[in-house]
């Protein structure tokens, strides 16, 4: 039995290879314990009550683990065997000789346990950035950049020269960037979209005279349907390099109404007008009054200036609700007999003036 351990095969004895690959057989077979592990315990959330500064902390913990579950689940283990008998064969010398060959495939197993990890990483973000819907361009897009990246460098590492292939990529690359610069801009835009969020899917936006519900969010371009029914197409770095109005978060509209009474109206009813308008609101519903006011002489009205909010991110219902304001108040002057001001003039004549230049 001790002659057959101590046989040697490629310069070093059956007894250290054993060693290499019990080493790396264990440190294989804990990986796989921990994500396991890790699996049964992944639906359990932390206790998010307490102070504020607690809950932070937490919540980072929990982003962490989260992480760190990820690239568990994306762990090959033949990839992990292999830079385990690596390692295992430093530490007990064992064929130093074979040694340069097995850094190269230790080298690729590591890149390529890299690329996996990656691969893990983006398919999350995109889960993330799009809750339940992945766009199938995007996620291709760029776990093709992702592993274009982990091959080159495999490559690389097995000597072969790639430097001649990148600076004709270079060369080409600049010609092509000069073609598709504003596909580049898109793509970055359409990235900056899926991060920021400055709208979603089903938003009700206004982009300069156009308003209306996104309805699609693509690689190169996002289209609305604007309320005249017609479909419009942005680029999406035009998009966003203008001025995006969301109403999604709208919780109220502040409306301002002026309206003017004539000058003959009595001075006990100009002081009675702010709370006539302030007892209409009580009877609307989500239109919260906030202040009535005398604010101006007029040329030909006295002016008063109506504050409220329509507590709605409906257009229809906002707009519902603002009709109704309106005719209430038209309603209580009529009731009260204020008489709303018009743009008028009056001509005063001297009878005595008229006489001297001889008008009659």
């Amino acid at each position: 039995m001790f002659e057959l351990l101590n046989r040697e095969i490629f310069g070093t004895t059956l007894l250290n290879w054993l060693l290499v690959i019990a080493a790396a057989a264990a440190i294989t077979a804990l990986v796989t314990l921990v994500r396991r592990i890790k699996d049964s315990h992944g639906k359990e959330s932390g206790d998010l009550s307490g102070p504020k500064l607690a809950q932070q902390r937490e919540e980072a913990s929990q982003r962490l683990r989260e992480v760190l579950s990820n690239m568990l689940q994306h762990t090959r283990k033949t990839l992990v065997f292999v830079v385990m008998v690596y390692f295992s064969m430093r530490v007990f010398d064992v064929a130093p000789e074979a040694m340069p060959v097995l850094r190269q495939i230790t080298l690729i197993a590591a890149l390529l346990q890299l690329g996996w990890w990656g691969e893990g990483l983006i398919l999350r973000w995109f889960e993330m950035a799009y809750e339940r819907h992945i766009p199938e361009g995007a996620k291709s897009l760029a776990l093709g950049v992702m592993w274009v990246a982990v091959i080159l460098a495999a490559v690389d590492s097995l000597g072969f020269d790639i430097s001649q292939a990148l600076t004709g990529l270079g060369i080409t690359g600049v010609a092509v960037a000069l073609s598709t610069r504003q596909v580049l801009g898109d793509l970055f835009a359409f990235f900056s979209i899926t991060s920021d969020k400055p709208f979603q899917r089903g938003d009700f936006i206004v982009v300069g005279d156009c308003s209306g519900n996104v309805e699609h969010i693509g690689l190169r371009s996002t289209r609305i349907r604007s309320l005249s029914g017609e479909q419009v197409v942005f680029a999406n770095s035009v998009l966003l390099e203008k001025r995006i109005e969301n109403f999604k978060t709208l919780k109220a509209r502040r409306i301002v109404i002026r309206i003017g009474v004539v000058y003959e109206t009595e001075y006990e009813t100009l002081v009675a007008i702010p709370g006539l308008i302030a007892e209409l609101f009580e009877s609307i519903e989500r239109a919260n009054f906030d202040r009535a006011h005398f604010s101006d002489y007029g040329e030909s009205s006295l002016d008063f200036e109506i504050v409220y909010y329509v507590m709605t991110s409906d257009y229809k219902k906002y707009m519902d609700i603002r009709q109704q304001v309106q005719l209430a108040i038209f309603q209580r002057f009529e009731e009260q007999g204020i008489e709303f001001a018009y743009p008028t003039r009056k001509l005063l004549l001297d009878d005595d003036h008229l006489a001297m230049t001889g008008r009659t």
